[in-house]
């Protein structure tokens, strides 16, 4: 069997700086652990030590908003995002490397 555990820790802080500026700041720092149980197919190449290892990222955003006028708005922003693989994902990768 195949399995992860996932801890994510967020923030986020929004800054009123003037009446018509304002910006946000957040961030996520994801943890994720993989683990595997039961038998090694030996044709895939794969230890059990590289199933069980973990894995940290950093994501984030922040942005500028500033109101010009009561009806036109200008945004800047900019941000750092990541996706963890899937089960489904990381089991497809054992299959491929068995049969390829």
């Amino acid at each position: 069997s195949v399995g992860y555990h996932v801890i994510a820790a967020s923030l986020m802080w929004n800054w009123q700086i003037t009446q018509r500026l304002s910006a946000t700041l957040s961030g996520r720092l994801d943890h994720m652990e993989l683990e595997r149980s039961g038998r090694l197919d030996p044709r895939t190449g794969l230890s059990k030590r590289d199933w069980d290892r973990s894995l940290e990222e950093v994501s984030g955003n922040a942005g500028l908003v500033y109101r010009a006028t009561d009806r036109d708005t200008f945004r800047l922003t900019a941000g750092r995002s990541i996706q963890a693989p899937t089960l489904v994902e990381l089991g497809f990768q054992s299959i491929e490397t068995v049969q390829g």
